[in-house]
Formats: C-alpha cells, structure tokens, sequence
C-alpha cells in the first residue's frame, strides 16, 4: 500500500513539473534557463529579436552575423551604382557601448564580405551615432547602413607652395582634398605629383619636420570631426611614409570643424601639408 502510494505521488510530481515546464519553457517562453537544463539537458533560448535585415550585430561587439539576404541587398546596391561610384559602409555604435571606434570596426569587418561584389578600392568607411540605447541582451540588432557616392569632378589641385615663416625657413604648403566626411582622398595626377615634389625636397636636406593637419566641416560633433581629421592626417603620413619620410619626423593632427576656410562643406574636406626643410 505504501509503496503504491509514493509511486503515485513521484508520479503525480513528474506529471506536474512536465506540465509547468511546457508551459513555461515552450507556450511562454519564459523559464529560467538553468531549470531547462537541469530537468532536460536543453539548452537555453537565446535572446529573441526581429531582425531581418542582411548584416547583424550584438551589443558592444564587432563581429557581424552576415545573412543569406545580403546577395539579393548587394545586387541592388550594385544595380544603382555607376562604374565609378564608391560604396559607403557607415558602422553605426549605439549609446552606452564602447564610442566611435566600435562603429569603424563594424564597418571595417564587413571589407572582405563586399569584396567579392565591389572592388577593394571603392569601398570607404565611416561611422555614424546613435543616441538611444538597445538592451544589451538583444540576440542582434542592425548597426550597417550603406551609402553610395556618386563620382564626382574632380577639384582642381593645389600647387605645391612655398613661403617663409618667421625664422625665414622655407615652408612647403600642399592641400589634399577628401570626399564629403571620409578618408577617402581625391587623388589626381597633379596631386601625386605634388606630394612627390614635396617629399623629394624635404629628402634632399639634411633634417626636416612634417605637420599633417586634418580638417573637416562643421556638420556634425566634435568628436566625430576630430576623428574625421584624424584619420585623414593618418592617410597622408602613411602616403609620405611610404614614400620615404622618416615617420618620426612627421607629426599629425585634427582641427576636426574648427578651421572652415569656406561656406561651402566640400571644400572644408582636407588636409594641409606643411613642410620645413632644414639646412
């Protein structure tokens, strides 16, 4: 009698804490997920998300998550670009995570995934902010936007310059434009040239100094433009770097938006090479 009778209540506990599980675990989705596996050796849910779109991210991370549906998103992007146009990758970071860095990383991650539809040099990054705050348990959620710059005219180069400063040293001045809030350079032949003049002439002397100013415009935070300017100035220095300045010799910096030389914002996208040859 006694055996029959805890044989019915084991049974009844089983039967009872089966049904709580189903109902909790599979119709709310909402059981503790170590209870899920300690009573079914089931793994827990990951954290639900709508997300449809072709390139996902998790919180503060920037690894994508790359969708089947990226194809069908490239072929139309590809569909509306003309042969001289240049993809725009804009990695968005989100309030609360790491800052404007992780937004460049989630657009640089995706370079080698676009590859295999754009060619390497027309495809750009930058990155853009974004005030509100996901929740961090969200499974995924979207942080890419692409853009598409259409080739333009190209402006008219500056000459390589010279001047006298204060202490009656040779200055060499060239200005190097970029399109609108990228690293991306506008580099003509005459700009190539210019910076080969440059360089040749600062090997020639026995010491020099190098200041590689970045500047944007005025559209947007300062933080952003500081960075903008920043890695504009990056650019250049490698360009003189590769070509044979000592990079100890060559020192950059960002006045991000704060030195506008015009109304009009194309023309604020540069940055100004300084050169001082010393005898």
């Amino acid at each position: 009698m006694n055996k029959k009778f805890w044989f019915i209540v084991l049974l009844t506990f089983v039967w009872f804490t089966a049904s709580a599980w189903w109902y909790l675990c599979r119709i709310k989705q909402t059981c503790p997920s170590d209870w899920g596996i300690s009573l079914f050796n089931d793994k827990p849910s990951s954290p639900k998300s709508d997300f449809q779109g072709p390139i996902a991210f998790s919180w503060n991370s920037a690894t994508p998550q790359v969708f089947p549906l990226l194809d069908s998103t490239m072929s139309e992007l590809m569909d509306r670009m003309g042969p001289r146009d240049t993809l725009i990758i804009v990695g968005t970071y989100f309030e609360g995570e790491s800052g404007p860095q992780l937004g460049l990383k989630r657009a640089e991650s995706l370079w080698q995934h676009l590859t295999h539809y754009v060619d390497y040099d027309r495809i750009k990054t930058e990155f853009t902010v974004e005030s509100f705050r996901i929740p961090e348990d969200t499974s995924a959620f979207e942080a890419i936007q692409f853009r598409i710059a259409k080739a333009m005219i190209e402006p008219e180069s500056e000459q390589l310059t010279t001047s006298l400063n204060n202490d009656e040293q040779t200055v060499f001045k060239l200005t190097v434009w970029f399109r609108d809030r990228t690293a991306y350079k506008i580099m003509t032949s005459e700009t190539e040239s210019s910076i080969q003049r440059l360089i040749d002439s600062l090997k020639s002397a026995s010491s020099y100094r190098v200041d590689v100013i970045g500047h944007t415009d005025e559209g947007h935070n300062a933080e952003e433009s500081d960075l903008i300017g920043r890695q504009r100035a990056w650019a250049i220095k490698k360009i003189l770097w590769d070509g044979g300045l000592d990079p100890s010799k060559i020192h950059t910096d960002s006045k991000g938006g704060n030195q506008p030389v015009s109304a009009d914002p194309a023309k604020n996208q540069r940055v100004e090479i300084f050169g001082i040859p010393y005898k």
